[in-house]
């Protein structure tokens, strides 16, 4: 033992005369973590923006508390997956946080007692953007239309067909279908270039029946908007009554103009039609003989 300590301490004292130092630990692997980029909602849908990249070791992970089995460290296994809880900015993903690959949320779950789900394309700029349970008012404008025989003209209006609906699911494109909304994809074919519109956020809203007989009234004739309304607003008792109108004459109040007055004039042996307008004109109508 005497012996090991005196040589022990010879070459302490070695280091010390020759300026050696005890090595430095290796360095500390670096692990690449997909954390949140900001704070997602539930039933959000993943894209790559969704995602920001950190380099951390396994210390600074356990140090952050997420140095466990349930944390992501593969994007390709987050990518498209839906959120089942909440997750906020800069927090890991989770096995437990994301509905298995495939799935998604079951929209039914969030119906009460006589809603139906209904799922709508909107523009971002006019709704798309808004997260799931929140309360909206949903705003149709309709696109103008010409009088033809047996259709009456349609004017640009916008009128209210909702108040304090609810939205249950929102899916939003990947961002492979363009960061703008209103973006056109070129595409040649044929030689020709084709403007192929880009996919619009998928809203899901929770209406009754009447309700959603409307908006399958006015699918493809203008544009709905979804103005949010204050969390502490109270809700309608009624709501709005564009129900009670189920073409699209109806819920934007266009009326069939009136009907000409024809009346007949007979003098002696002769008679005569004579029509009058509604904007006050007349005109004599030919007989048939």
């Amino acid at each position: 033992m005497a012996i090991f300590s005196g040589l022990l301490g010879a070459y302490g004292l070695r280091a010390v005369l020759l300026g050696e130092t005890t090595p430095p630990p290796p360095p500390q692997p670096v692990i690449t973590v997909p954390l949140a980029a900001a704070d997602l909602p539930a039933g959000r849908k993943i894209a790559l923006s969704d995602i920001a990249l950190h380099q951390m070791t396994r210390k600074q992970m356990t140090e952050a508390g997420i140095a466990n089995t349930e944390v992501m460290l593969g994007t390709s296994f987050i990518i498209g997956r839906t959120l089942e809880q909440p997750i906020q900015k800069d927090q890991p993903f989770t096995t437990t946080a994301l509905f298995l690959e495939g799935t998604g949320q079951n929209v039914a779950e969030s119906l009460q007692p006589g809603e139906r789900a209904v799922a709508i394309e909107v523009n971002k700029r006019r709704g798309g953007n808004l997260s799931t349970g929140t309360v909206v008012d949903v705003l149709f404008r309709s696109h103008p239309r010409a009088a033809a025989e047996g259709q009456l003209a349609i004017p640009e209006k916008t009128v209210t067909l909702f108040e304090g609906v609810r939205i249950v699911a929102v899916e939003t494109p990947p961002p492979s279908s363009g960061p703008d909304p209103n973006s056109l994809d070129l595409r040649l074919t044929n030689g020709r270039f084709l403007n192929t519109p880009k996919p619009q956020p998928l809203v899901t809203l929770a209406v009754t029946l009447e309700q959603a007989n409307v908006l399958q009234t006015v699918e493809g004739r203008g544009e709905l908007t979804l103005i949010p309304r204050g969390v502490e607003e109270a809700m309608p008792s009624g709501g709005a009554n564009a129900q009670n109108h189920m073409t699209l004459e109806g819920l934007l109040g266009v009326q069939e103009p009136a009907k000409p007055f024809v009346t007949e004039i007979y003098r002696g042996g002769d008679r005569q039609q004579k029509q009058f307008n509604p904007n006050g004109t007349s005109v004599d109508l030919q007989l048939a003989p």
